[in-house]
């Protein structure tokens, strides 16, 4: 299903200035005006010429978005023309949330992941890998890769999808490389079509108890080969035969646990760029970002970014972007100096990103990219302004209720703020109070905050009273008034 949406933007002018997250709460999968946008949480993101648009992986599937913006007159307004498609397990993508993506030569490779019930408790398994040459066409699926049990040349084979979920995927001319935790590194020949377990290092395999088997991010590089695991970065020039390993101990690296790795070409230089956190066997070991520009021979760290738990990596030619936990941060000479790209905030409807968290970003179509837990965002100014697109159930579909709010359970310690949901079908005046299980008054989220245009509308409450203090845990009413249209009640859960 396609929607084309035509939306209002206001150009300011102005200068130039991974891993599976563990989202949880409430999550919606629709997206305001009737577009398609899966979920909240952008998992990894690739723009591709050949398909002219850029690809979201998000925790609910593959979202395509296609874009163009008309160039205005200066003060003037423009309209931005979109296309969203989406793909779910029910166009042939595997089961669960989008755990790794690569588009090379037309070619569409994506993972998958998903939570599930096994006797050892709550798991996370792989959902299996998906390819296509045209999305809309259909896609082919096969089984989340694992070993033969009875394979003598494996030391310990992996025979389930269970942790065995794929994080990173590398599309050579000859083949297409998977790094997955329990499954470790493979290569599905292009030639045999079979699956190849390629650990990168001389020992037999064995995912539980070897880290260098644990692989987490792979990149392809002019013929070369990178492999990041849980023990460093691994470097192969021969198709996966012989590796070397580069990690904390003797190469500086800034921890050996390789959550993303990234390759960074200009007509300067040629940057390996590794998120390199520590794991739990070393007390040297800590978060940062590692770097080389000798295809691995030395590395250096990036000062700025120690502490950061760093998720991605984009480039817009010499400029470097780094997805972290804190946000979005930028260098303009080559990792040696950061600084962090201020808080989201959109010019589209006061939509705005509240949480923190940036997982992944991508430079395309002229425009900065930014997937976070939150939404997505896109800035055409090198993020001096945002447009802001976010999941959410409208209030005005048939059966939906009045409002709502989301994430529900809400913890004040871990999001910033609740959104309070709601419609309207005329300009009008809002007011949001929150009263206790009692109905005795806790809190005003806002009184008489005009919103000047129909539509799909949100407040916040960061969970904090009117005194000023974080509420208790509990559950909570809020009445939303609507001048002109009513009033409606809505409940929030509070937890820590």
């Amino acid at each position: 299903m396609r929607a084309r949406l035509f939306i209002i933007v206001f150009l300011i002018s102005s200068a130039a200035w991974g891993q599976l997250p563990g989202v949880t709460g409430f999550q919606l999968d629709s997206l305001n005006w009737g577009g398609e946008l899966l979920s909240n949480a952008i998992i990894d993101m690739q723009g591709d010429d050949d398909f002219g648009a850029i690809f979201l992986g998000t925790g609910a599937g593959l979202s395509r978005f296609e874009v163009t913006i008309q160039s205005p007159a200066p003060g003037e307004y423009t309209f931005l023309d979109s296309l969203w498609t989406s793909y779910t397990h029910n166009e042939g993508l595997g089961k669960g949330g989008v755990s790794g993506l690569d588009i090379v030569n037309g070619m569409i490779w994506v993972a998958t992941a998903f939570d599930t019930s096994t006797s050892l408790g709550h798991m996370t398994a792989g959902g299996g890998i998906s390819w296509t040459a045209d999305p809309d066409s259909g896609w082919a699926w096969m089984p989340q890769p694992v070993d033969d049990p009875d394979d003598t040349t494996l030391g310990t084979p992996t025979t389930t999808n269970i942790q065995n979920i794929t994080y990173d995927i590398a599309i050579t001319d000859t083949a297409v490389w998977i790094a997955s935790f329990g499954g470790g590194l493979r290569k599905y020949s292009l030639n045999d079509s079979v699956w190849y377990n390629i650990p990168p290092d001389d020992d037999p395999f064995d995912a539980y108890a070897r880290y260098n088997h644990r692989a987490f991010s792979v990149i392809a590089p002019e013929s070369l080969l990178f492999a990041g695991t849980a023990s460093g970065i691994n470097k192969s020039a021969d198709g996966g035969e012989t590796w070397v390993n580069y990690n904390h101990s003797d190469d500086g690296i800034s921890g050996n646990f390789i959550t993303a790795l990234a390759y960074q070409r200009t007509s300067e230089r040629d940057i390996i760029w590794a998120a390199t956190w520590p794991t739990d066997r070393y007390e040297t070991e800590y978060h940062s970002v590692s770097k080389s520009e000798n295809w691995g021979l030395t590395w250096s760290v990036c000062s700025d970014l120690d502490g950061q738990f760093t998720h991605n990596f984009a480039f817009d030619d010499s400029i470097a972007y780094a997805a972290t936990d804190d946000g979005l941060w930028k260098s303009v000479d080559y990792g040696e100096s950061w600084y962090l790209i201020p808080q989201i905030e959109g010019v589209n409807y006061e939509y705005s990103i509240l949480e923190p968290e940036v997982y992944s970003c991508a430079k395309y179509g002229g425009q900065l990219w930014v997937g976070t837990t939150d939404g997505l965002a896109s800035s055409p100014d090198y993020g001096n302004t945002w447009w802001v697109y976010r999941a959410f159930v409208s209030t005005a579909e048939a059966g939906e209720p009045d409002t709502y709010a989301y994430p529900n359970p809400y913890s004040p310690a871990r999001w910033e703020a609740v959104r309070l949901q709601y419609n309207l079908t005329a300009p009008a005046y809002i007011t949001v109070k929150v009263y206790d299980f009692a109905m005795d008054y806790v809190a005003t989220v806002c009184d008489g905050k005009y919103r000047g245009l129909p539509g799909d509308w949100y407040e916040t409450w960061d969970g904090v009273n009117a005194q000023g203090e974080i509420v208790a845990n509990g559950v909570y009413f809020y009445r939303l008034e609507k001048s002109g249209q009513g009033t409606a009640w809505g409940k929030i859960v509070i937890l820590d």
